[in-house]
């Protein structure tokens, strides 16, 4: 029963959220765009080490990605 009702709210919050968005999108965009704001917000070396820290998750995220196409490999070659 709980989890009914958890799943029939979290389907009217999706749907208020999907109208909402379309009511969003009708609307123009005010204002910078995220590098101008990324620059009144951040110092430069903040943005570099925020840079560096998403390229080294992207790499790791690429490792995992290829370690595991490996291991399916590996488990269907027998």
């Amino acid at each position: 029963m709980i989890q009914y009702q958890f799943m029939k709210g979290l389907v009217l919050f999706l749907k208020i959220i999907k109208k909402r968005g379309v009511e969003m999108n009708k609307t123009n965009a005010i204002g910078s765009n995220w590098k101008e704001i990324r620059k009144e917000l951040f110092t430069q070396e903040e943005i570099y080490k925020g840079d560096e820290r998403v390229a080294k998750i992207g790499k790791k995220i690429e490792e995992n990605k290829k370690a595991q196409k490996k291991k399916i490999r590996n488990v269907y070659k027998y």
